[in-house]
């Protein structure tokens, strides 16, 4: 039998943007405990309609964050939409 993945497919599937998300932070700057919400939709597997919290996302770490998680964050168990996943340096 295969075994079931533990924890929230929705947040096992952000945390694989999570390097990425990282190196926004220090490749522009974010300062030690600023965070931020990031919303999106799952379709097939992929993060799609990323937005970021404002004011966070006209900033260069917000757009980064952004692209982060539509290239790495991969999801599990069908579509979801409305989703919020916090970013935190």
């Amino acid at each position: 039998t295969k075994r079931k993945p533990k924890g929230d497919p929705v947040r096992r599937g952000f945390g694989k943007a999570k390097k990425a998300i990282a190196s926004c932070g220090s490749e522009h700057g974010a300062l030690s405990g600023t965070a931020f919400n990031v919303g999106f939709d799952v379709s097939n597997g992929r993060a799609t309609n990323v937005k970021v919290q404002s004011p966070h996302n006209v900033t260069s770490v917000g757009r980064c964050v952004s692209r982060a998680v539509s290239s790495h964050a991969r999801f599990t168990g069908g579509d979801r939409f409305g989703q919020t996943q916090r970013v935190k340096f």
